[in-house]
Parts: C-alpha cells; structure tokens; sequence
C-alpha cells in the first residue's frame, strides 16, 4: 500500500483502486435498491388496495403512479437539499 504524504509516518493509506472498488459497489447497491423500490411496490399492490378499499385496477395503477412520481422527485431533489442548507450555513457568521 503506499503512504500518503498527508499521513504520519508508519501509517498507510488505502490504495486509490480499493477505495474506486469501495465507492463503485456502494454506489452499485444504492443503484440496485432505488430500482428494486417501485417492483416490491407494485408486487404489493393488492394489499395496497385493500387498504384503501379500491377494487378498480385504474384506481390502483393511478396510487402506484402517484407513489413512483414521488419517489423520483426525492430521488432527484433529495441529495440538493443538504447541500443547499450546508453552504448557507457556511457563510453565516453567526451559528
């Protein structure tokens, strides 16, 4: 493993191809699960309906819509949020 010159001697670092495998499988995973999301959604759609008490499969199709446009808006949307609210935090002088 090399070292780093930021670290302090006798202390190694990762190498940058462990960390680029580390990154690329969580990123990988995250990728998977957002995907797997809306299928367990809709493989649940009848329990969904009994809840709301809908027999139509229109009425159904159109609570499994409602539910997917949300979910990519957050996905889309979510990660800004924390950013936006962080750097203006950054340049308040006051905390």
């Amino acid at each position: 493993m090399p070292l780093n010159s930021s670290a302090p001697p006798g202390v190694a670092t990762p190498s940058r191809p462990a960390r680029l495998g580390l990154i690329l499988a969580i990123l990988a995973t995250a990728s998977f699960v957002a995907v797997l999301d809306p299928y367990i959604t809709n493989v649940g759609l009848s329990y969904v309906g009994r809840g709301v008490h809908e027999s139509s499969l229109s009425d159904l199709g159109r609570v499994l819509s409602a539910y997917a446009i949300t979910y990519a808006a957050y996905l889309l949307l979510g990660p800004g949020l924390p950013d936006r609210d962080a750097a203006k935090a950054a340049w308040r002088l006051d905390p």
